[in-house]
Order: structure tokens, then C-alpha cells, then sequence
């Protein structure tokens, strides 16, 4: 029904499906929230809370956005999670480079103290997903925090 403005008038029903309907559409939403728009948003909390923003960024661009950006974070598996910190443990160091030249990297760690220190840097970046999938979950974005709690640090 309209009112002399052109404005709809709903019967309480009518408001209540509205409202029911509103509330629907935004938790199937929090199914569409992928792990790029959550390192958004933990990055706009961090920059206010935080110190270390260009380093954590950082370990996001290099790190976590190449592998999981585009991924949907109610899809992330423990296995896959898992899977991608023992490759981060097993793959070579990047080592500094120039913004206009390819990416370099060491050698692949070969003896025990350089496995312990990939080891040790995998862990660092697995605790930054944590943290951005952790702030996605607190913030109601998604509704499990199961997958990511399951994996432990080496």
C-alpha cells in the first residue's frame, strides 16, 4: 500500500518477511567473503592498532594473496591450509630484490639450522593468516573458525 507521498506502507507481516529476508541475504553473504577482502579488512584495523604495517603487508602480498586471495574462506580445508605451510617450510628464501626485477630466491634449505629457519618463517606467515582469518571470524564476515585452528605450528 502507498501512502499521499508514493511511499510503501508494509503490514507488520509484511516488515517482519522484509526484515527476515534482509537477515538471510547477509549471512549467505558471509559465505561469499573471500581471504583477500579479509586481509583488507585486518589491515584497516591493524593500521590502527598496530605498528609493523609494511612488514605484515608484505608477508600478505608475497605470501598469503598468491595462494589463498581469491579463495572463498567458508572453502579453506585444514588439508590445504596444512599443506600450504609445509611448502612454505620446503621452499627456498626469497631474497631481497629490486621492485622492477624478477623475484630471487637462495638456494633450497639443505641443512638442519636452514630447515629450522624456514621452519620458523613458515610459522610466522601461518600465524598472519591466522590472525586475518581470526579477525574475519570475530567480526562475523564467516561463521567457522575450525579449519585454520586445526593446523599447529611446526
Amino acid at each position: 500500500m502507498l501512502d499521499s507521498n508514493g511511499i510503501d506502507i508494509l503490514s507488520f507481516k509484511e516488515a517482519q518477511i522484509k526484515a527476515h529476508e534482509h537477515i538471510d541475504a547477509l549471512l549467505n553473504q558471509s559465505h561469499k567473503t573471500t581471504v583477500e577482502y579479509a586481509s583488507i579488512h585486518y589491515m584497516n584495523w591493524f593500521k590502527e592498532n598496530r605498528k609493523s604495517v609494511r612488514e605484515t603487508q608484505n608477508t600478505i602480498d608475497a605470501h598469503i594473496l598468491p595462494y589463498f586471495g581469491q579463495k572463498l574462506i567458508s572453502e579453506l580445508t585444514t588439508k590445504e591450509i596444512k599443506s600450504w605451510h609445509q611448502k612454505l617450510a620446503a621452499s627456498a628464501a626469497r631474497k631481497r630484490s629490486s621492485r622492477f626485477s624478477a623475484q630471487q630466491y637462495s638456494n633450497q634449505p639443505d641443512t638442519d639450522s636452514q630447515k629450522r629457519s624456514r621452519r620458523a618463517t613458515a610459522n610466522r606467515i601461518l600465524t598472519v593468516l591466522k590472525a586475518i582469518l581470526n579477525k574475519a571470524f570475530q567480526d562475523e564476515m564467516i561463521n567457522d573458525d575450525l579449519p585454520w585452528r586445526r593446523v599447529k605450528p611446526f
